[in-house]
Formats: structure tokens, C-alpha cells, sequence
């Protein structure tokens, strides 16, 4: 396992994820699960959550300071939406100089 990858699955399985362990003879996979639901769980978003969700995935990555524009909702509210949007494990936010770079979370 390289060092990057081993760093990786050492942060994840300080988070809490259990390591898996898989045996396919010759070689050995050595991961972490992920959580496919997050990404389904849509309907339990908010109106304005949803809305900016969809604007996002319709794009693949959009910056935050488009998203007040494309809505019509302000910075603040955008910043709120986003935060919530990433604590639920749906986007992911880059720094970008100024603003965020925002994508769907892989």
C-alpha cells in the first residue's frame, strides 16, 4: 500500500469507518465502506437544500459565488446551504482565492 493511500485509510478509520478486509487469493483489498445512502437520501433535504443540490449535480462543480447568482439567494444563505450540504456528505468545498469550488462528493 502506497503512503498516500495508507495515510487515507488511516484518517478514515480514525473517523470511526470499519477497516474491511477482502481476500481474493493472490491479492488482498484493504478499504474502508462507503456509505451509499447519503447520496439517495435527497427527499430529506430542505426545499432551498434540494434546489441548490440539483443546480450542483446538474454541473458537476460550480464556484459558490455562482450559486447566490443562479438562485437569486444570498451569499450568507448560500454559505449555510452549502455547509449543511457538506456536513450531510453530499459536496465537498475546495478553496478557490476568494470562494469555494463546490462538486458532488465522490
Amino acid at each position: 500500500m502506497g503512503k498516500r493511500k495508507e495515510e487515507k485509510f488511516k484518517e478514515n478509520f480514525k473517523k470511526g469507518d470499519p477497516p474491511i478486509v477482502i481476500d481474493l487469493g493472490e491479492k488482498v483489498f484493504i478499504g474502508t465502506i462507503i456509505d451509499k445512502e447519503k447520496n439517495t437520501h435527497i427527499k430529506e433535504l430542505k426545499k432551498d437544500e434540494k434546489l441548490i443540490f440539483n443546480i450542483i449535480k446538474e454541473r458537476k462543480e460550480i464556484f459558490q459565488c455562482k450559486l447566490s447568482k443562479i438562485s437569486g439567494f444570498s451569499k450568507f444563505r448560500i454559505s449555510r446551504i452549502v455547509k449543511d450540504l457538506e456536513n450531510k456528505g453530499l459536496i465537498k468545498r475546495e478553496k478557490k482565492g476568494l470562494t469555494f469550488l463546490i462538486r458532488l462528493r465522490s
